[in-house]
């Protein structure tokens, strides 16, 4: 069997240039969360090896299928939390697409987003979406590949078999290899320069952590991870009154 060489993945910003923070405001580059950058990230390094290539692309809908098809060998579908109700119109996006494609797709880390806790075998207002999307897809592709067992089996739940669905993680806990290690906690000198990421409504421990971070040491950073408080502090910070679109 011949293997894929050139892939296309739906991907937040392209992977091979810096911003600057009137960039990622302007232009929503991390699609409102930091996190999708890493994972994202995480695909084109474990799958840029010797022979393939990897083409980053943000703006997809059903009208790129015959440009897609035409140009490429495969494509890649890195997701995160897509099983949710504020994700339908994406999910539904995203199968009209697929349905036009002629090339093997491939879902890595999608995820269900619920409750703390949540019933898996629950109904949900995004569970035909949900549905539609997978069954495209396994017409492309041989499995899903989901973040854990609460999505598994969510999808069993849908009608899905266990052949059909495997648990894969989060595509960034291979960033460096199949290997994952757990590395010994380094003693880290005052002066080490240190960046911190979140945002507001993180349980209280995480705020702890902030805070001795930011008592122990005197070169350090945060990074808010979603674009509002992006734009807020970076305003603040500038002197910018004004951010507009592009």
């Amino acid at each position: 069997m011949a293997y894929p060489k050139k892939f296309i993945m739906r991907s937040c910003a392209p992977l091979d240039q810096n911003f600057t923070p009137m960039d990622v405001i302007k232009n929503d580059h991390f699609w409102n969360n930091m996190g999708n950058y890493l994972f994202v990230y995480s695909v084109n390094r474990l799958l840029s090896v010797e022979g393939a290539s990897i083409t980053p692309y943000k703006a997809l809908s059903e009208k790129d299928a015959d440009y897609i098809n035409e140009n490429y060998d495969c494509f890649l579908m890195p997701l995160a939390n897509a099983f949710r109700e504020n994700f339908i119109g994406s999910l539904k996006s995203m199968t009209r697409l697929v349905k036009k494609l002629t090339i093997p797709v491939i879902i890595i880390g999608v995820g269900f987003q619920g409750k703390v806790n949540p019933d898996a075998d629950a109904s949900y207002p995004f569970d035909d979406a949900a549905r539609e999307f997978c069954t495209e897809i396994l017409k492309h592709s041989k499995s899903i590949g989901v973040r854990g067992e609460l999505t598994k089996q969510y999808l069993l739940h849908l009608g899905f078999s266990d052949e059909q669905v495997d648990v894969i993680g989060c595509p960034s806990v291979y960033m460096y290899g199949r290997e994952v290690t757990i590395r010994k906690q380094p003693t880290l000198p005052k002066d080490a320069r240190i960046t911190l990421n979140g945002h507001t409504g993180l349980p209280k421990k995480l705020y702890d952590v902030y805070s001795k971070v930011e008592s122990g040491y005197d070169d350090y950073y945060f990074i808010p991870q979603e674009n509002g408080e992006f734009t807020y502090l970076y305003a603040m910070d500038s002197g910018e009154k004004k951010i507009t679109p592009e």
